[in-house]
């Protein structure tokens, strides 16, 4: 928490979302926001976005991006030398059609409760 905290406010952060599984820890979470007073620290839950869902919802915009030959990660997260698309698409039994490739990354991301597999 106290490297978290350090690396927050090196970047002058005025609000942190947290997700996974620490965020439902409350010495954690209390910890953060004493660490972090100036800055508004929210639950993503709080975004619509539930705290268990982060790496379904990550893997799911990253493969959105790769379909529409977007990349799905810049250097400064990474390491790398240039933004890269990630993954690769193996067809079934029929020609793989993928979407038309966008020349724009999103700019905003939109949940929606029950959509998706099960429901």
């Amino acid at each position: 928490m106290r490297t978290v905290a350090e690396a927050l406010r090196k970047e002058e952060a005025d609000t942190v979302v947290v997700s996974g599984g620490g965020s439902s820890n409350p010495v954690i979470m209390s910890g953060l926001r004493r660490a972090l007073p100036q800055t508004r620290v929210l639950l993503s839950d709080e975004l619509g976005a539930p705290t268990g869902d982060k790496e379904a919802i990550a893997f799911a915009l990253i493969g959105w991006c790769s379909a529409h030959g977007l990349p799905g990660t810049v250097p400064g997260g990474t390491g790398a030398t240039a933004p890269r698309i990630l993954g690769t698409f193996t067809p079934g039994s029929t020609p793989l059609q993928l979407p038309t490739p966008r020349t724009h990354p999103p700019t905003s991301l939109r949940l929606r409760v029950g959509v998706g597999a099960g429901t």
